[in-house]
């Protein structure tokens, strides 16, 4: 074989490592200058390879098209346009001040005028913010009572009824009871005794010189027992609900005694409507605690009455709560204080209330946290400063309330419209002077109210922001960002 036939068959036979060789040392070359980073599929466009690679040294840049309509622009319009974000007193972080998004400009005014774009400005207003729950109308568990005789007997006189208005102390009803009669005789019985053996201590001790001493000892200690008997005996009446008079034996006589407990615990008003063929002495008057209204009656005229079994209810309707069951992910917003506005059907307007107490658990039903308040419970109007003798709330009424936990004065709002969701952030757009160009700004919202949305950042009072059409807006952003700087919109 000849010399120049065995080179050219070494020189094939090392070709593709060759060809290997230099493939790798290109792709090291190109991983070296791009940091190892592939280009996303937006880049793959005319020069867009050239620029990443010449951008981060410097000594390339790819030329504008003279014929390009948004060369100008670029040059006018680019100039930290997106670092000048309002922030009222609140830093941005540097991929916020500058957002690097596009300005969109249309051909005409009459483009924008097509595209449906209106703008408004952003006002400043009082803003508040609600958690709502569900909750129902209870009585006043403080001001709710269940009465019940202390002691059996019978119905002697029922005069209240269900839905009769009551005052503290009033009498519903008279019982006539056994077990009253007989501590009233015991304690007649009692102040007699007592009365007695105190007069016979007081001449014994007048005359201790010529009584013996043994005597005079005896006389103190029997009257003694007989102040213990008598207190006693008070007290049983006292626990039978029969309070004595101050001073009622004070000017003790036997008549005097048995008249004054005979009817013990019952009003003048009442004694005179007996008649004289009443003389038991085991009468017992079942009295209001508080003023409200009758809203049960368990008792007629002669029934047995038990102890244990309530005869009357009792509740003062001018005060009511409300039971509300809010949910446990808004629970921790609330506080002792906070205003609740609680609405329901056939109740004309919102009755407004305070929580009163936040539950410290949550039901194991419901998953609820409770919250309680206290309402005046309103008349029922039936004209201008004049009511029906009704209340306004009726207990066991299911309704909807409001609770305030925020309350900002003076707060910048945008029409919920004007906002526009990109990839997690949120942002508005700003018309700029000539009217036909828009500049991207991003924002932090906040809270909603109504078709309102409060601007935390990013927006001041007064600045004008596109709402109608603003997704028009977005989705030639979109266009523009996967394609070029700026986009002119004929």
């Amino acid at each position: 074989m000849s010399y120049s036939s065995q080179l050219r068959s070494t020189f094939v036979r090392y070709i593709p490592n060759s060809l290997i060789l230099a493939m790798l040392v290109a792709l090291g070359s190109w991983g070296h200058t791009h940091h190892w980073r592939m280009p996303r599929f937006s880049e793959f466009k005319p020069g867009a390879l050239g620029k990443h690679a010449d951008g981060p040294q410097g000594s390339k840049s790819e030329p504008v098209p003279a014929s390009s309509k948004h060369a100008e622009s670029i040059a006018a319009n680019d100039g930290g346009v997106n670092s000048q974000i309002p922030t009222d007193g609140a830093e941005l972080s540097p991929s916020e001040s500058r957002p690097n998004l596009p300005l969109i400009r249309f051909r005409s005014l009459e483009s924008v005028r097509n595209s449906g774009i209106h703008v408004e400005s952003a006002q400043a207003r009082d803003l508040d913010e609600f958690v709502t729950a569900n909750g129902v109308v209870e009585y006043d568990e403080t001001r709710y009572a269940q009465l019940a005789s202390r002691t059996p007997g019978f119905a002697w006189r029922v005069d209240k009824k269900t839905g009769d208005p009551v005052r503290k102390g009033e009498v519903l009803a008279v019982l006539d009871s056994n077990e009253v009669g007989k501590a009233k005789a015991e304690l007649l019985e009692a102040a007699v005794t007592f009365h007695l053996k105190y007069e016979t201590f007081r001449r014994l001790e007048r005359s201790r010189s010529a009584v013996a001493e043994q005597s005079i000892i005896v006389a103190n200690a029997e009257q003694k027992l007989a102040r213990v008997r008598l207190s006693n005996a008070q007290q049983t009446l006292i626990n039978l609900g029969i309070p004595l008079p101050k001073d009622w034996d004070s000017e003790f006589s036997v008549e005097q005694g048995a008249r004054t407990i005979q009817f013990l615990g019952i009003p003048e008003a009442l004694i005179a409507d007996f008649g004289p063929e009443v003389v038991t002495a085991n009468l017992i008057p079942l009295r209001a605690p508080f003023d409200g209204v009758v809203i049960d009656r368990e008792i007629v005229t002669g029934e047995v009455v038990q102890t244990g079994h309530p005869q009357f209810i009792i509740a003062d309707v001018s005060r009511m709560w409300l039971k509300l069951n809010v949910r446990k992910a808004d629970a921790g917003r609330l506080a002792i204080g906070q205003e609740i506005w609680f609405s329901s059907d056939g109740v004309p307007g919102e009755v407004k209330s305070r929580i009163s107490w936040i539950a410290t658990e949550v039901d194991v039903k419901t998953r609820m946290v409770q919250v309680r308040g206290e309402v005046e419970n309103p008349w029922h109007e039936i004209d201008a400063g004049a009511h029906d003798g009704q209340r306004l709330l009726r207990a066991h009424t299911f309704g909807t309330a409001r609770i305030r936990v925020r309350d900002e004065r003076s707060t910048v709002v945008v029409p919920s419209s004007s906002i526009q969701s990109d990839g997690g952030r949120y942002l508005v757009f700003v018309p700029r002077p000539d009217g036909r160009s828009f500049q991207p700004r991003l924002v932090v919202p906040g809270s909603a109210s109504g078709e309102d949305t409060e601007i935390v950042r990013g927006v001041r009072a007064g600045e004008r922001v596109v709402t109608s059409g603003s997704y028009v807006l977005k989705a030639e952003m979109w266009r523009e960002q996967a394609a070029r700087p700026v986009l002119q919109t004929q």
